[in-house]
């Protein structure tokens, strides 16, 4: 399916429409070059420390099945509604997913993973090499921490408490009504609402109900079984050599494409399952996602990392992306390209 450019949001100014218009523009003339076979290459921000600046990490959305809605913060708040998901939705601050009946939903950052159950509603607070924050309204997450950073966190809120998931492991919440339940697999869990507080470790839960807390084993559910299959198909055994466990994205590359050494550039990445003629942001659809702006969302499974990280590069007579030398934190960017004749 080609891509598709979406209707521009609303606006409130007659000056920020004519800016919107010269954007659209912009991106329609580096599409129709794109078309026309010129080389592309990917642009990361720079590093910034204005607080202006757009954040450096963002998460996608790696796996919808069912009734997944979410939404994404928009230029205006008008323009803020739920619609469903689609494979490499961007995750940012704000962002809402819900699952309806026999649903799942798999969002990813980085290395990690969090992954919903049926009915169940997510918000992203915010997200951090040292620290992320979600709150989950009700139903049941099962989170997937890496042990890639020292001394990182996941806070997750509940109508009843606070978690906070310390250092790598797996772990589920689950909040219905006016209890939550915390469940550790591996690693451990400090809970605490008004009443008090408490540390989970491996092997055990707790259940939070007003300021009672109960202890118990750690029981397996669908949900666990799911996760961990998960976990073992998109293991990747070749990408975090080339690229940071940071990179949203780059668990799908083995699985789609090989790594070939190449002369001038290095070690570049070449998709295996693409059609004849096939070019980098042809297939896939503009949306606007606060405060990057319009953001490319790919098709293929594989097409996040590729389309917002290092850059694309012409070898012998087909495409093959070139992440560039190693960094330890890649700098997210929605898709910006720049392009040249030779």
């Amino acid at each position: 399916m080609p891509a598709t450019y979406p209707p521009s949001p609303l606006m409130h100014s007659s000056s920020y429409r004519l800016a919107n218009r010269w954007r659209r523009l912009m991106w329609l003339m580096l599409a129709l070059f794109l078309t026309a076979g010129c080389a592309t290459r990917s642009v990361a921000y720079p590093e910034r420390t204005d607080e202006r600046a757009p954040p450096w990490l963002a998460g996608r959305v790696a796996y919808a099945s069912g009734d997944v809605q979410i939404v994404q913060p928009g230029e205006v708040e008008e323009t803020r509604q739920w619609r469903p998901a689609v494979v490499n939705d961007v995750v940012s601050a704000a962002t809402s997913i819900a699952t309806g009946g026999d649903s799942r939903a798999e969002l990813r950052v980085g290395g990690h993973a969090f992954r919903l159950g049926e009915v169940s509603r997510l918000v992203v607070r915010g997200l951090d090499s040292q620290r992320s924050t979600v709150q989950l309204d009700v139903g049941s997450l099962n989170v997937r921490w890496r042990d890639f950073e020292p001394n990182a966190h996941v806070d997750v809120l509940t109508p009843t408490a606070r978690v906070e998931l310390r250092g790598a492991g797996r772990f589920r919440v689950d909040t219905r009504g006016d209890s939550t339940v915390v469940t550790v697999f591996e690693g451990r869990a400090h809970v605490a609402n008004d009443g008090g507080g408490t540390t989970v470790g491996a092997g055990r839960s707790v259940t939070i109900t007003n300021d009672a807390f109960s202890f118990g084993g750690a029981v397996i559910t669908g949900l666990d079984d799911w996760a961990l299959a998960r976990d073992e198909r998109i293991r990747p055994r070749v990408a975090t050599r080339y690229v940071s466990p940071w990179m949203t994205g780059y668990e799908d590359l083995d699985e789609y494409g090989q790594w070939v050494d190449e002369p001038q550039y290095g070690t570049v990445w070449i998709p295996t399952a693409v059609d004849p003629g096939w070019a980098p942001y042809r297939y896939g659809q503009w949306r606007w996602v606060s405060p990057w702006g319009w953001t490319w969302v790919d098709y293929a499974p594989w097409g996040f990392a590729p389309s917002h990280y290092g850059r694309w590069v012409m070898v012998s007579n087909r495409w093959a992306w070139w992440p560039g030398a190693y960094v330890a934190r890649p700098v997210y960017a929605p898709a910006l390209v720049a392009f040249s004749s030779h």
